[in-house]
């Protein structure tokens, strides 16, 4: 009897293996996938945990920040050094709000960045925050060039309008009957 009971025993752990390998080679195919997909996103991605740690970031956000990957693990504020921002989590984190604000980052290049902060929940409790970096500098750039565009236009028609408009009033004032 106690061979048959051995051998169940056995049967039942080695199913229980199975089962668990089976089970840890989907979620390690999960968990590739995720990560597949945040680092093909053209958007800087940085998900922290309760504690301000990074649970998963992708590479367009360590390009955007000029730092070394992984960076599981390390505090968001060792990588993104701003304070609007560091201000925008710890708020999600402390409270569970949604932020955004529009930042500038300076340095060898000016870049514009619109940050957008929300909480992750689990059922009632929120368990950490999601935050999205979009690069705006290029939507900066046109809106600019736009402006200096209209400004000069403006600036340039307003001119000859103006000689034109001289003109036109010493006519109007009698010149057109003088030749002189």
């Amino acid at each position: 009897l106690p061979a048959v009971a051995d051998a169940d025993l056995n049967r039942t752990l080695e199913a229980f293996l199975f089962s668990t390998r089976q089970r840890q080679n989907q979620l390690n195919d999960e968990k590739k996938r995720l990560h597949v997909i945040i680092d093909s996103m053209t958007v800087a991605v940085l998900i922290t945990g309760v504690d301000g740690r990074v649970v998963l970031a992708n590479e367009a956000l360590a390009s955007l920040f000029d730092v070394q990957l992984p960076l599981e693990g390390r505090l968001a504020v060792e990588i993104i050094r701003q304070a609007a921002v560091q201000d925008l989590i710890g708020q999600c984190l402390d409270d569970g709000r949604r932020g955004e604000a529009q930042i500038a980052l300076t340095g060898v290049r000016e870049r514009f960045l619109e940050v957008q902060v929300a909480p992750i929940r689990d059922g009632d409790n929120h368990v950490g925050a999601l935050t999205v970096l979009y690069d705006v500098t290029r939507l900066r750039q046109l809106e600019r060039s736009r402006r200096d565009f209209v400004a000069n236009a403006s600036h340039e028609l307003r001119t000859p309008l103006t000689a034109i408009k001289g003109y036109a009033e010493t006519l109007k004032d009698g010149a057109l009957d003088d030749p002189q």
